[in-house]
């Protein structure tokens, strides 16, 4: 039987509730699938049950040994549904202490735990997948997952260890970022850089129709990091998040302290000193190059509360028309441009001009 119909047949019987102990775990569900793996339990030069190992100066027993040329590659353990607890984990790294075994399995049928064994860390922190049999779903990623770190003939080649460790190695690695993440954001909080400003800043435009002075937004989040960890913050990180993945800029935001002072476009260096300027000059240009320029791009900028550019000038500022006034740029042939914009809205505005504009060869330059 091939591995999608061992796991469907899998499920099944583990979903009957007929399963009550190990024995019945090990017959129904772990030895089919490791058959359908390639593993001939029939043959001891492949799998041996009850396998003996040294265990504090005593014998102890793994459930399965899946066996190459020198000696056993994999230790899989198995444990009634819902065995799997610390004591188990435990118990599978003392069989394996000094076996030079890559690869271990502790699997109550359900949960099947696969852990490399010779990495750094505790048992939980070398665990480099849990795979979970509760799902017809998700089948196939379960047989890819398996197939890739348990198949036999992966398993002899050392095609699974090598795939572990490069699994593992990645799971470490975002384990890092993650627990990196509470102490980066605090630091954002305590001082801000232009990223967070901005978005921040372009976040409450969108709410109240009017762009925060920065040093407002500064304040603002520097009383923030100060204070206890409280609903609104963590509504300040979800809405910052998602502001952020709205778009991506062409040209990536600066981390310091830089601003727009100038382009390139067609070989040439256009000098503009601010990113205002900057977007107005682009626009300009792009708008001569192709007469069709201005429609397209005043469809793909517009938004609930605001029209980026339009023929219509009240349309800038739709609930915020006090803004008019001050905050409107003459583009000529009827057109008008909002410029009461963050800086990083106007490098998603540029970076939006050159997607509806076709060309790629504008780059900014700042200071």
């Amino acid at each position: 039987m091939d591995l999608h119909k061992t796991l469907e047949l899998a499920i099944d019987n583990l979903a009957s509730n007929q399963l009550r102990n190990e024995a019945q775990v090990k017959s129904a569900v772990i030895l089919p699938v490791l058959r359908a793996l390639g593993w001939n339990d029939a043959n001891p030069n492949s799998v041996l049950p009850e396998y003996e190992v040294p265990k504090e100066q005593s014998k102890g027993y793994v459930d399965y040994a899946l066996l190459g040329r020198r000696g056993p590659l994999v230790f899989v353990e198995a444990k009634r549904i819902g065995g799997i607890d610390v004591n188990a984990e435990t118990q599978l790294f003392k069989y394996a202490v000094n076996r030079g075994v890559p690869i271990l399995i502790l699997t109550d049928g359900r949960q099947w735990d696969f852990y490399l064994s010779m990495a750094a860390g505790i048992p939980q922190e070398r665990r480099f997948y849990r795979l979970e049999l509760d799902s017809k779903q998700n089948i196939s990623e379960c047989a890819e997952f398996l197939q890739k770190h348990a198949e036999q003939s992966r398993v002899l080649s050392g095609e699974a260890e090598e795939s572990a460790t490069t699994l593992h190695k990645s799971n470490e690695l975002r384990d890092r970022a993650r627990c990196g993440l509470p102490r980066v954001w605090k630091k954002l909080l305590e001082k801000p850089d232009d990223l967070i400003r901005d978005l921040l800043a372009e976040e409450v435009f969108e709410d109240c129709g009017i762009t925060p002075e920065p040093e407002d937004v500064e304040q603002f989040l520097r009383e923030t990091s100060e204070s206890p960890q409280t609903p609104q913050t963590s509504q300040l990180a979800a809405r910052l998040v998602a502001a952020s993945s709205i778009s991506k800029p062409t040209v990536a935001r600066s981390s310091g302290r830089t601003k727009i002072i100038a382009f390139t476009y067609l070989g040439d260096r256009i000098e503009t000193g601010t990113a205002k300027a900057t977007l107005v000059e682009i626009i300009k240009k792009l708008a001569v190059r192709d007469g069709e320029f201005m429609e397209q791009y005043s469809r793909a900028t517009q938004s609930r509360t605001r029209a980026l550019v339009s023929r219509n000038r009240a349309d800038l500022y739709r609930e915020a028309s006090h803004l008019i006034e001050d905050h409107s740029v003459d583009l000529g042939d009827g057109w008008w441009l909002g410029t009461n914009l963050s800086a990083a809205k106007i490098r998603d505005h540029i970076r939006t001009a050159c997607e509806v504009a076709g060309i790629s060869d504008l780059e900014l330059i700042e200071r």
